[in-house]
């Protein structure tokens, strides 16, 4: 595909209005100057002389009012010759295919990729140009990031998300991995602090936390986080915390959860750092369950996580 604009099928477009930062001495994706095909229907790149006209299309005009518009969008996800037929009354990405790919990227970076702007761009019987927007509001219609993450894709990251995209087998997964990615991917769409550390730990407790009554040896839930976390790291061979981490990470969670934490809509220093090593181990235990049947496996039943954790 040399150019969105010069397509002429269908296509259900995720436009990114995120800042992209660049790293120093570094240089702009591949995907910022053209197309790059992430798998067999799906492309990011820009939107060239498409970018004003997906951002108009998206925002209501009101009525005798002039809206004030950014069409900042360095560059945006598509899908090409997406399902025609409604499911469940949903007419836009039906299949979920768009989404399972931006949940799979937030897993290799965190990103403001959202929904706000997502619409399909098609061609009526006399070749007139078509732009639906999707009309997602609330929930997904905006993500947000901690404060320590650089926003935008990299060329490396579209390496890894067609690993995960090749090996996704969502019917393979444990439920537990199944609820753990979701509420990675909810973590996303808000950006208070007391909200998102509670949900990133109890998307760890997700895959961990066992009911323990009735068994000679009882661990309490503090214990399952960090021990089992702990030893968690050894099976996927990665280095993601320590176990002072863990018990301040449980800490902090609960103080977030009784009322007691921090500002909502902030963090630094310390808090922060040990925010990011809790949401970036989730998501590295998530890739890993993903790519490799026996990590997920771990998480099959409450009897296979004693087995291979050893508590």
């Amino acid at each position: 595909m040399k150019a969105l604009a010069n397509y002429r099928g269908a296509v259900d477009i995720v436009p990114f209005v995120g800042s992209h930062q660049i790293p120093p001495q570094g240089r702009p994706p591949k995907h910022a100057a053209g197309p790059v095909q992430i798998d067999s229907d799906i492309w990011i790149g820009p939107l060239g002389d498409l970018k004003k006209s997906v951002i108009e299309a998206s925002v209501p005009p009101g009525e005798n009012w002039h809206v004030h518009r950014t069409y900042r969008c360095q560059y945006a996800l598509w899908r090409t010759d997406p399902p025609t037929k409604p499911v469940n009354g949903i007419w836009w990405d039906s299949d979920q295919r768009l989404h399972r790919c931006i949940q799979q990227l937030r897993l290799v970076r965190p990103t403001t990729l959202a929904y706000q702007y997502a619409c399909r761009l098609a061609f009526d019987s006399s070749g007139k140009r078509v732009i639906r927007p999707a009309g997602v509001v609330g929930q997904g219609a905006l993500a947000y990031l901690s404060a320590g993450y650089p926003d935008g894709v990299q060329d490396r990251d579209i390496v890894q998300l067609r690993k995960l995209l090749h090996a996704f087998k969502a019917a393979e997964l444990p439920n537990r991995v199944k609820n753990a990615l979701w509420m990675h991917e909810h973590v996303a769409w808000t950006r208070l602090m007391n909200i998102r550390w509670p949900l990133v730990v109890t998307a760890l407790e997700a895959l961990i936390h066992t009911i323990d009554r009735g068994r000679s040896r009882i661990l309490g839930s503090t214990e399952q986080f960090c021990q089992r976390l702990e030893k968690l790291q050894d099976l996927i061979k990665e280095c993601l915390w320590s176990a002072d981490d863990l018990s301040a990470i449980y800490d902090l969670r609960s103080s977030f959860a009784h009322g007691r934490g921090g500002e909502v809509d902030a963090l630094n220093g310390e808090p922060l750092r040990l925010y990011e090593v809790a949401q970036c181990g989730l998501a590295t235990i998530l890739r890993s369950c993903i790519l490799k049947q026996a990590v997920a496996d771990i998480f099959r039943t409450d009897s296979s996580i004693r087995t291979a954790l050893h508590f």
